[in-house]
């Protein structure tokens, strides 16, 4: 796995005029990261973030959080497309140590 090409996919996907539905494993993690670090990396959050085992785990603990955001960040178009993208994201699988390397 090429660390710095799903930074760039995710950032992207940030940008791009048209929402994204398709998001990969390690696309979801480095999103969450980018997401947590946008917000100060709240520490309840970034715990969550670094202990899940799984991705279903991850969204079922942070998707509530990162819903709240959507609404608070309208007005930034890139977080605003990056929450929106981890709250509809239906990504599954095992958060590997590889993946785990994606956490700023």
């Amino acid at each position: 796995m090429v660390l710095d090409i799903i930074r760039q996919a995710v950032q992207i996907k940030m940008t791009c005029q048209n929402q994204s539905l398709f998001i990969s494993e390690p696309e979801y993690i480095c999103g969450c990261s980018i997401a947590l670090q946008e917000l100060s990396r709240p520490k309840e959050q970034m715990q969550i973030l670094k202990n899940s085992k799984t991705v279903e785990e991850l969204r079922v603990q942070l998707v509530p959080f990162f819903e709240t955001k959507c609404g608070e960040y309208q007005e930034n178009p890139q977080l605003y497309r990056l929450f929106c993208l981890l709250v509809s994201s239906k990504v599954t699988g095992e958060i590997t140590e590889e993946m785990k390397a994606l956490i700023l």
